[in-house]
């Protein structure tokens, strides 16, 4: 009995879609007005999600901002 070849898909069809990431840097040069500013721009542009800031006064601002508008966030460096 002759074997019959088994059809594999591409590599690139079983692949899983994976979204285009584009990061966006902002400074808030410790400063809770710029650090505002850029949240309100990153919502304009509706992120999914914020890493930072690493000074906990303004994660926690950031982070309650976060929670109302449903935008997740990672602190690296704030205490909790």
């Amino acid at each position: 009995m002759a074997s019959t070849p088994i059809a594999r898909p591409r590599s690139s069809s079983i692949r899983p879609h994976v979204p285009q990431v584009t990061p966006l840097l902002y400074d808030s040069k410790w400063s809770q007005p710029q650090a505002l500013l850029a949240f309100s721009d990153m919502y304009a542009r509706s992120v999914p999600a914020l890493v930072g800031p690493s000074i906990s006064g303004l994660a926690l601002q950031l982070a309650s901002l976060g929670r109302v508008f449903d935008i997740p966030q990672l602190s690296y460096w704030a205490s909790s």
